[in-house]
């Protein structure tokens, strides 16, 4: 199971669906940003009011509409953690991903929480369109920037993630008793060990598992 749902994927491959209230919706940034000065207020009412699917959606119809896009018009009408906000709401799901990713290896040090939190736990399907954004964006591999990053089991983690490792469900294999002996496996592992914790185990079981289960 995707956490995007497919509207979402679609629009980020090039076949959005829109209806009519995109454009209605695009307007009224439109009006909020035009002339002299912005109406915050009205911004924030109108994108963070917005699920994922609309969100993806305005960003890709603002664009065809105005031609502009409209992360850049955010950059030019706010600023601060305002304003990056706004930016992030701004774009696709996807692109939001890509730029969290950039700013939690950007300059000195590395956000290794903020990285493991966007990359973890998404489906085959949708890392593969997260690095080909990622790369339109910034012209930029994602597995070799991620991976040049971190380190130790992190590292291996991650490799693991970008690599697709998540099984594909299968209702005759991913059964109750199998679910139960992983659970087994996850708690001797983990709480269960006597000393320390097998992280490697842990992050094997972990990735492998299916996520429409």
């Amino acid at each position: 199971m995707n956490i995007y749902p497919e509207e979402v994927h679609d629009a980020e491959l090039g076949s959005p669906t829109y209806y009519p209230e995109i454009d209605s919706f695009c307007e009224e940034i439109h009006d909020a940003t035009k002339g002299f000065g912005t109406d915050e207020q009205a911004l924030v009412q109108i994108l963070a009011s917005k699920d994922t699917v609309e969100r993806s959606l305005i960003s890709f119809r603002y664009k065809e509409k105005y031609n502009k896009d409209l992360k850049k018009l955010m950059q030019k009408e706010t600023s601060g953690d305002f304003g990056f906000a706004t930016q992030l709401l701004a774009v696709s799901c996807f692109e939001a991903v890509a730029e969290i990713v950039r700013k939690s290896t950007k300059g000195l040090g590395t956000n290794e929480k903020l990285l493991y939190s966007v990359i973890c736990g998404r489906s085959n399907a949708e890392l593969q369109i997260l690095k080909k954004t990622y790369f339109t964006r910034y012209n930029k591999d994602l597995t070799i920037l991620v991976l040049s990053e971190v380190s130790g089991d992190l590292k291996k983690l991650l490799t693991a993630c970008l690599q697709g490792m998540e099984e594909k469900y299968d209702p005759a294999y991913h059964t109750q008793s199998k679910a139960d002996e992983d659970a087994s496996t996850f708690y001797s592992k983990g709480e269960g060990k006597r000393f320390g914790t097998d992280e490697a185990a842990l992050f094997e079981l972990s990735v492998r598992l299916p996520l429409s289960i």
